[in-house]
């Protein structure tokens, strides 16, 4: 489960991770309102969005007035924000963040995110703050430390202290980026968080250390632990149903059913997965009923190419019918033949009502509730 930045320094301030001072707004008006209340020259709008790359898609805005606040606030605001994570479709803009501004000094990089390998958490620091991580460890993996930590003792002062150094935290301010480091392993920990990330952390010119910016992810298993943080989940239409024709009900374009997605593309969503998961994993393919045996079978065989460990299909047959997973389409396209009493043949379509010994039923249901034998007997 993901959170909004805003969410993550709210959560990170309770662990005593030093932030900037903020406000929410979700209108222009409020964001003018949160620039005058902050009380100082420069403040920051920040488009809140599950994405990275914000700043460079113009998600991020300093701003000198009130008016200035208002301006950045209308410009995203119900727009969406296409960056380098969000696909070209973007996301709608429907929160911004209000921060003062600092003065910053030096920008570093400090997350945590469990190692598979080791089996613990790993916190991760570097000197090149500001920048995607994932960027440094392809052209600087150099310049990325890391420690364990053990989940019984938390992150300890001297790792902190090592990491501080490491990436060239100034000395007179290293006790109080050790501090940050600890309470940043102490809210991963005891929130159950699958990431903690603060990029950049800086020092600033008056000798502060801040959660420039904050992302965190929860382990979505573990939420039954922490029922609290349910209402952080940003619902983009809670009324939005699959399927619906109503334009205030429909998902947004950028989701996808499964049932929209080909067999081939169900494997490359498993390959995707696979490797990141140590035993097998399946999941089901939808197969449409006119799919022809040497393109069924080329499942398989890409399946086997991609290095699935396992792979599972579903292609609805009418003479073995499931009706859980049958899609409306199946039973449309499928025909049922009935023999009456006086021989005659009776030939419709799968989703089509017949009344049956005063009751009505789906051809689908009725046809099979017969050949099965059960019918009646419920």
């Amino acid at each position: 489960m993901k959170i909004h930045e805003y969410q993550a320094k709210e959560l990170l301030r309770r662990f005593a991770v030093p932030v900037p001072e903020g406000r929410v707004a979700r209108t222009a008006d409020q964001a003018a309102a949160a620039f005058q209340e902050l009380a100082s020259p420069i403040a920051v709008v920040k488009a809140q969005i599950h994405a990275g790359g914000r700043g460079k898609a113009g998600g991020v805005k300093l701003v000198r007035s009130a008016d200035d606040a208002r301006k950045a606030a209308e410009e995203m605001l119900g727009k969406a924000l296409v960056t380098h994570q969000t696909g070209p479709q973007g996301r709608v803009v429907q929160t911004v963040w209000i921060e003062k501004g600092s003065a910053i000094d030096r920008e570093f990089y400090a997350g945590i995110a469990l190692d598979r390998r080791l089996g613990l958490p790993v916190m991760m620091a570097s000197s090149e703050g500001g920048m995607e991580i994932e960027e440094v460890a392809a052209k600087h993996p150099e310049k990325i430390l890391r420690e364990a930590i053990e989940p019984g003792l938390g992150l300890m002062a001297y790792q902190a202290r090592r990491l501080a150094f490491g990436i060239g935290v100034p000395a007179d301010v290293v006790g109080k980026a050790v501090k940050l480091l600890q309470s940043l392993a102490k809210a991963y920990l005891d929130m159950d968080c699958s990431i903690a990330e603060v990029n950049p952390l800086v020092t600033t010119k008056d000798g502060s250390v801040l959660a420039l910016d904050a992302k965190i992810n929860f382990d979505a298993n573990a939420l039954f632990r922490h029922t609290e943080l349910l209402a952080y989940r940003d619902l983009i239409n809670p009324r939005a149903m699959q399927g619906a024709t109503n334009a205030a009900e429909k998902l947004p374009d950028y989701f996808t059913a499964a049932d929209e997605v080909t067999p081939k593309q169900h494997v490359d969503i498993q390959a995707a997965s696979q490797k990141w998961v140590d035993s097998s994993i399946s999941k089901t393919a939808n197969v449409p009923t006119d799919y022809k045996y040497d393109e069924f079978k080329d499942i398989y065989l890409y399946a086997h190419e991609q290095g699935l460990k396992g792979c599972t299909t579903f292609r609805f047959n009418p003479e073995a019918f499931q009706g859980v997973l049958v899609k409306e389409e199946d039973l449309k396209n499928t025909k049922y033949v009935f023999t009456l009493e006086d021989g005659t043949e009776l030939e419709v379509r799968g989703d089509e009502e017949i009344e049956y010994d005063g009751e009505i039923h789906t051809a689908a249901n009725l046809f099979d509730a017969m050949k099965e034998g059960y019918y009646g007997k419920f």
